[in-house]
């Protein structure tokens, strides 16, 4: 694109090309205004992030593909000798929006020291934001993303994720370094966490085999190359890609709408477009990281793509195998969550034929009996199996899948979980785990698995659903906080998480049987949860009422 405004020749010539960290350390002996037109210099490709105006002097906050940034001024003062004047200058720098990419030139000025500041003289605009992301609005105030591994995920996952990362669990050593805050519009867009490992391809592969983690990443991407401008990273991809000798490649971008403008550069760069596995051998990635763009060209072999699909498949496939699975190792302790770390199978209730060649899941319950209630079509019920129980009885009025009525150890009892429970005890039929995944309010599922705890051995293990079933965000947090309340009579260690695998309008409660049961509390009526919060605003406003009226007294 044709700059707006641009040096002479004999200017840029005698222009010092520098970045941030090159103005700082010119900036650095300079003690005021007085002494800044030493050497010129040119700094390229910086994303506009933030202007400012005070009288006839303009302020730009500019940030490089690293995120640095680099501060600005337009000052009359510092324009007195261009031919074309001040005005038509300033009226050039007025023209800029936010998000386009500049090339300026000036001379570094004293900014305490430590930041890198230019006064500038003239600059070239290389990229309109407009131009490059239609209908996009660019976001100023995001942190750029560091890193060279991007986990896609939903936006509600998207702070977890990272302090999970944090924490060390995963089986690779990772640092979380930014969330990233695509502009463009729409409902539910996903986002992406970026984490710096120096081992990214092994890190991609523990994403997905994590527990926790392989329900919600969406998709993987090894990018750790920055560039400031769509323009100049399509220009520097189709060199990498003709440095690699590409032929054959698989694109993977976020937000898909740089899908189109990639698929254009790798095609005129003369590469074929392959995104089934086995015949490509390279993977071009493409993201957005808040004002530069991340990328980078990986061999396939490298991307552990073989894995990452069948993984990522899995995970898609059935959420609730994974909500399970989560609890599961939530429950059994640190020994569970590493051997999980293992390859699952995918979660289709039917065993793997003979010599397909399929992991075996981890045996996360040790041979224990488990019941499950409300488990039509079977989905928990097979995970269960898969994952070591001895013996699951299914409860349900519903059928269940034929292929889970023939795995080894499962028992269908079609009845309601009241009667089942009493038909249990009457057996003397004991549990040590107890599930339960019924789209139903919380007081009614709360009601289900207390009458099914008299057939649970102490000390054995629930995990137990609560859906949001009510609009108003007051009375799903009194139902939550009355269920928990209400199955502390004959549960201890009573906790309510959000997993991973819990959408937003789901929480999970994990607990232990108690030896003794204790009094039950009553169940607070209907509407109670507001109630109490409308007690508790009005003695508030009652309060405040009486102070301002002793204020106005005094």
């Amino acid at each position: 694109m044709a700059p707006t405004d641009d040096v002479s020749p004999t200017t840029r010539a005698a222009a010092v090309r520098a970045d941030a960290p090159a103005l700082i350390r010119a900036a650095a002996g300079l003690a005021h205004r007085d002494d800044v037109r030493t050497t010129l210099y040119e700094v390229p490709r910086l994303r506009l992030a933030h202007r400012d105006r005070r009288k006839m002097v303009h302020f730009y906050r500019l940030v490089d593909a690293l995120g640095r940034d680099v501060f600005a001024i337009a000052a009359p003062e510092s324009l007195d000798s261009r031919p074309d004047g001040p005005a038509a200058f300033a009226a050039a720098l007025s023209d800029l929006a936010l998000g386009d990419v500049l090339t300026l030139t000036g001379y570094a000025a004293y900014r305490n020291g430590w930041s890198a500041t230019i006064v500038v003289t003239s600059f070239a605009l290389e990229a309109r934001w407009a131009l490059e992301h239609p209908g996009a609005t660019f976001i100023a105030a995001a942190a750029p993303l560091h890193g060279n591994v991007l986990l896609q995920c939903p936006h509600s996952h998207a702070q977890r994720i990272a302090a999970y990362c944090a924490s060390g669990a995963l089986a690779v050593r990772c640092t979380p370094a930014g969330l990233s805050e695509p502009p463009w519009e729409g409902k539910g867009l996903d986002r992406c966490v970026a984490l710096a490992c120096e081992r990214p391809c092994e890190l991609a592969l523990a994403a997905v085999r994590d527990p926790f983690l392989s329900s919600v990443v969406g998709r993987v991407l090894i990018a750790p190359e920055r560039t400031v401008g769509l323009d100049a990273a399509m220009g520097e991809i189709a060199r990498a890609l003709e440095r690699a000798g590409v032929r054959a490649a698989r694109l993977i971008t976020h937000p898909r709408a740089l899908a189109e403008r990639l698929t254009d550069a790798v095609e005129a760069a003369g590469v074929r477009l392959e995104p089934k596995r086995g015949r490509h051998t390279h993977v071009v990635a493409l993201a957005w990281a808040n004002g530069p763009l991340a990328w980078g060209v990986e061999p396939a072999e490298a991307y552990g793509f073989k894995d990452l699909d069948s993984f990522l498949a899995d995970a898609a496939t059935s959420r609730a195998y994974y909500k399970l699975r989560e609890a599961l190792v939530m429950h059994f302790g640190a020994a569970a969550a590493a051997a999980s770390r293992a390859p699952s199978p995918a979660p289709a209730p039917a065993p793997p034929a003979e010599g397909a060649g399929r992991a075996v899941a981890p045996p996360l319950l040790r041979g224990l009996r488990a019941v499950d209630v409300g488990a039509a079509p079977g989905g928990w019920t097979s995970c269960l199996i898969e994952h070591g129980a001895a013996h699951v009885t299914a409860v349900d009025p519903a059928e269940l899948d034929a292929q889970v009525l023939v795995l080894p150890g499962v028992a269908h009892m079609r009845m309601r979980a009241e009667e089942a429970a009493a038909a249990m005890l009457a057996r003397g039929e004991r549990f040590e785990l107890l599930v339960c995944d019924m789209n139903l309010p919380p007081d009614d599922v709360v009601r289900l698995v207390q009458s099914m705890a008299p057939a649970v051995r102490p000390g054995g293990y629930l995990v137990l659903t609560l859906k949001r079933t009510m609009r108003n965000g007051v009375e799903w947090a009194a139902a939550t906080s009355d269920a928990e309340r209400r199955l502390a009579a004959c549960w201890r260690d009573v906790r309510l998480v959000h997993l991973f695998a819990n959408t937003n309008m789901e929480r999970t409660i994990l607990a232990r049987r108690r030896e003794r049961e204790r009094a039950a509390p009553p169940p607070l009526a209907a509407g109670g949860g507001v109630a109490l919060c409308a007690l508790a605003i009005g003695a508030l406003a009652l309060a405040l009422a009486r102070v301002v009226a002793r204020a106005r007294r005094g």
